[in-house]
């Protein structure tokens, strides 16, 4: 019987069919897998940047940044990701001006520190 099955015409057209899948299903994970880390690469530096200096002044991370990021993100993850968006923009437009030369701190630096870790979560390697 498994003599039969091994030395079945079919088999190796089967399986070389099912390899085929398999590699290409593997290559597409791989090369998924590369895109998330370039693009949370770019957006940890940024978020290190603010976590570790808040500064009202600095442009980074972008919209473009986080929207180049949250295509790579599942959709669970996203909304997560949005929420957390959205609390690191409220933290960073929350400043007060300092001086009369124009320059502003924030009111709460460790609530930006903290809505920057909340986004640093979500760019670990993978």
């Amino acid at each position: 019987m498994l003599t039969e099955i091994l030395t079945h015409p079919l088999l190796p057209i089967v399986t070389g069919i099912l390899g085929f899948f398999m590699g290409h299903r593997f290559a597409l994970w791989r090369d998924r897998r590369n895109e998330f880390n370039a693009a949370s690469e770019i957006l940890f530096v940024d978020l290190e940047k603010q976590r570790v200096s808040p500064s009202v002044h600095s442009k980074e991370p972008n919209e473009m940044s986080f929207a180049v990021f949250r295509r790579h993100l599942h959709g669970r993850q996203r909304c997560a990701f949005d929420q957390a968006v959205e609390a690191y923009k409220k933290a960073n437009s929350d400043y007060t001006p300092i001086d009369e030369f124009a320059f502003y701190q924030h009111r709460d630096p460790d609530k930006v520190r903290a809505c920057a870790e909340a986004l640093i979560r979500f760019t670990r390697r993978k």
